[in-house]
């Protein structure tokens, strides 16, 4: 797309009609509709993220749909589709506010395959932020925090990216 600067992170929806796309360079994330028969990008929409961001997960549920970008500033954005198909951020998790702690370096997002949770690397805490997802208004709760070397937890330290796997 004209004007799109760095890559960063990338994420599709569950239906692989539509790509979003961190742009590093002009602190946003760029949604592009995807041709299934030819495989062509259209850019769709711009979201302007107010900093730069690290981690993008589309999440999609009932008849809502999200985006959680992570941003370098330590904090998770949540944005929602309206009805008249644009996105409007609905919430912002900081770290250190609110009982939110462990988000320092934020890396990456993943959200559980049932969808009921979104996990936060913090890479500078050498932990893991555990949300649980409201499935109606797509809001996030702090509910657990993970922290290397705390609570019988070891493997954190310094983690950099999230996945899970089947079985």
């Amino acid at each position: 797309a004209a004007g799109t600067g760095t890559l960063g992170g990338t994420a599709l929806s569950a239906d692989g009609d539509r790509l979003f796309v961190i742009d590093d360079d002009n602190d946003r994330v760029v949604e592009f509709e995807r041709d299934g028969s030819t495989g062509a990008l259209t850019e769709r929409e711009s979201l302007e993220t107010v900093g730069r961001a690290v981690s993008i997960h589309h999440y999609e549920v009932a008849n809502s749909e999200f985006l959680f970008i992570g941003m370098a500033s330590d904090a998770i954005a949540v944005w929602q589709r309206q009805n008249d198909a644009s996105f409007r951020r609905i919430q912002q998790i900081e770290n250190n506010r609110l009982g939110v702690r462990g988000l320092d370096g934020l890396k990456d997002l993943e959200v559980s395959p049932d969808g009921g949770f979104l996990f936060a690397a913090g890479q500078e805490a050498s932990s893991v932020m555990v949300f649980g997802i409201d499935s109606e208004s797509g809001l996030l709760t702090p509910v657990q925090r993970l922290r290397n070397n705390a609570g019988g937890v070891s493997g954190l330290d310094h983690l950099s990216s999230l996945s899970f796997v089947d079985g």
